[in-house]
């Protein structure tokens, strides 16, 4: 389910950590907690994993991501302004959910999303977007709108 509400408040907030805005911990303060849209969930979770929380920074400097990670960052954010179910399996956290996700990283292990085999699992190099035809429907952003 979405919740454009929760979407529309993420993305701003994230927009704000990549452009170095905020910094991480005001990122873990601002950034929705809710499990109502699986997608915000889901990023806030996979955005945390790209951040030390040992001290407090911004995306900048020694922190800065690496340019495979800044492009997941930039999808997230289109993500989150776009109308997409987000359709990979939930994420988990704790020990399981962490060993699970490292477990989904290998194709041997892969999870669906339900639905049956692991043909049905998307392009990770999309992620959060399932597939690359759909990131393309939003790649082109204009005043934070999909075109």
């Amino acid at each position: 389910m979405i919740n454009r509400d929760d979407r529309d408040k993420a993305a701003s907030i994230l927009r704000k950590f990549i452009d170095c805005e905020i910094t991480n911990d005001e990122f873990s303060k601002l950034f929705p907690r809710s499990r109502e849209d699986k997608a915000v969930w889901a990023i806030r979770l996979q955005v945390w994993t790209h951040y030390s929380d040992f001290s407090e920074h911004r995306l900048s400097g020694k922190n800065r991501p690496s340019t495979d990670i800044l492009a997941m960052l930039e999808r997230c954010w289109a993500f989150l302004l776009s109308n997409c179910e987000y359709r990979w399996p939930e994420p988990s956290f704790g020990l399981k959910g962490i060993l699970q996700n490292l477990l989904d990283k290998l194709p041997q292990f892969k999870r669906t999303s339900g639905t049956g085999s692991v043909s049905q699992v998307g392009d990770e190099n999309m992620w959060p977007f399932f597939s690359k035809e759909e990131y393309e429907r939003f790649a082109n952003m204009k005043d934070g709108h999909p075109s």
